[in-house]
């Protein structure tokens, strides 16, 4: 049977990266190496990070689109909207829409394992992506705020199982050994103090926030707590020493250490080494949380995020970034330094549900 996978692989996001890779060595295992491919596109195909993350050295075979006999979803958050523009809309349904309807017309299989969804304000974009819900083979999403939208928009609620995000699978002892030269720069520079990750990103909204509030109540807290030291660092390829981030220029802090992302692996095997997680994006948090570490989550997405938090039952740990004071983010900081996630074994089991309906499949066809 050949398979083709397809999700947000065009990018060097971390989350998106670990879906590929999770996916990709499941497929492979159950479908044979040489009949698993990823979608390839000169926009929209799998990126120069992902192909060396991953190792994925092959180039899809022409007409093997054609030849597919399944299309593979894998997990991501692309059901949904990241902001409510014409242009958003017109390259989501460019990037993830096209190919889809190609199996449609086919009659191919398809499937849909562990993605997030809704709303889409544009009736363009629901409409596929409700056609797809109905259309395929199994559906799995992975909270019941995704479930619940696409019920709203006419689709079977009987046909949607909810699960929850694939990241859960992943445990430290899964994890790689931290690349020796980082480990060395985290020893001299922390020593045994208690180490805070500082998720930084580039929008200038979330520096801006981080500017105003976020860093003058972490500065707060250090000063309080001169035992915990910063590692500043993002999760996706980006200057990370930009000297226009005023919030990392406003950080206050003897032990800092810059982290320059290159490997999502490598970023779990960090996060895996720290303390106290900082976040405005999900998969930071996710993987902090299967890791056993306290996270406090300050994201600029409305909606995946809190879902994420009320699911698990620490919503309290997440306040949108639109809301935050210094105050609040002080207070969290207090509350929440030495209460490490415990992510319930369930959550795992469900994380798995997504991989293993591969296996299911293959069984089926």
């Amino acid at each position: 049977m050949k398979v083709l996978l397809h999700g947000g692989i065009s990018n060097t996001n971390f989350g998106d990266l670990l879906f590929a890779d999770l996916f990709y060595k499941k497929a492979c295992s159950v479908f044979g190496e040489e009949n698993t491919y990823f979608w390839e596109h000169w926009r929209w195909g799998i990126s120069d990070f992902f192909r060396k993350e991953i190792n994925y050295t092959k180039s899809l075979p022409d007409g093997f689109d054609k030849q597919a006999d399944l299309l593979v979803y894998i997990s991501g958050g692309y059901f949904g909207e990241t902001d409510r523009t014409v242009r958003d809309t017109v390259k989501r349904y460019l990037r993830y829409c096209g190919l889809g309807k190609k199996f449609l017309r086919r009659k191919k299989k398809l499937a849909i394992l562990g993605v997030s969804g809704g709303p889409l304000s544009y009736c363009i974009l629901r409409f596929a992506m409700c056609r797809f819900v109905k259309y395929a083979n199994v559906v799995y999403v992975r909270d019941e705020e995704t479930k619940d939208y696409f019920t709203r928009c006419g689709c079977n609620p009987k046909n949607i199982v909810v699960t929850t995000d694939t990241a859960h699978v992943i445990r430290s002892d899964d994890l790689p050994k931290l690349d020796e030269c980082v480990e060395n720069d985290l020893i001299r520079t922390f020593g045994s103090s208690k180490i805070i990750f500082l998720h930084v990103h580039q929008l200038l909204y979330v520096d801006n926030v981080y500017h105003k509030s976020i860093i003058p109540a972490l500065n707060h807290f250090l000063r309080e707590n001169p035992d915990y030291g910063v590692i500043v660092g993002g999760d996706e390829v980006f200057p990370i020493n930009n000297p226009h981030f005023k919030a990392l220029n406003t950080l206050a802090c003897d032990k800092v250490y810059l982290y320059r992302y290159n490997s999502a692996w490598q970023l779990c095997s960090l996060l895996n080494h720290v303390d106290l997680i900082i976040t405005p994006k999900l998969h930071v948090g996710i993987v902090g949380a299967a890791l056993g570490k306290s996270v406090l989550s300050f994201p600029y997405h409305i909606h995946k995020i809190k879902r994420y938090y009320r699911q698990i039952g620490e919503e309290d740990r997440c306040v949108l970034l639109k809301d935050i004071t210094e105050s609040v983010a002080y207070d969290k900081l207090i509350k929440y330094c030495s209460i490490p996630i415990t992510v319930n074994d369930s959550f795992r089991d469900l994380a798995q549900k997504n991989l293993n309906a591969l296996e299911e499949l293959a069984a089926k066809l």
